[in-house]
């Protein structure tokens, strides 16, 4: 099994590169699962669920967080019923 781990993915830049390599990269080196951080994903504000959403679209599996997870107004709560969330001692994460 394969896996590829992207670091923290920061505001629109780095969804951008995502966007622009991930499947390639899924694709030439047979990448079975790709786990990623997403923690700033909305540039440093968290993680909306409409980025998760999107990060989930272009092929990541898991996106994991850490303490800026919920700094956003529109940020995901662990409450949401839409995705599947896990947290422990600070840290969560989701999977598609």
């Amino acid at each position: 099994m394969n896996l590829l781990f992207i670091g923290d993915i920061f505001g629109s830049p780095g969804r951008r590169i995502v966007a622009d390599h991930l499947e390639d990269i899924r694709t030439t080196k047979a990448i079975d699962l790709v786990i990623a951080n997403a923690e700033n994903a909305a540039g440093g504000f968290g993680l909306t669920p409409s980025i998760a959403q999107d990060l989930f679209a272009l092929g990541i599996d898991v996106l994991t967080t850490g303490s800026r997870v919920c700094c956003g107004r529109r940020t995901i709560r662990r409450r949401r019923a839409a995705a599947r969330w896990w947290c422990t001692a600070g840290r969560a994460f989701l999977a598609r």
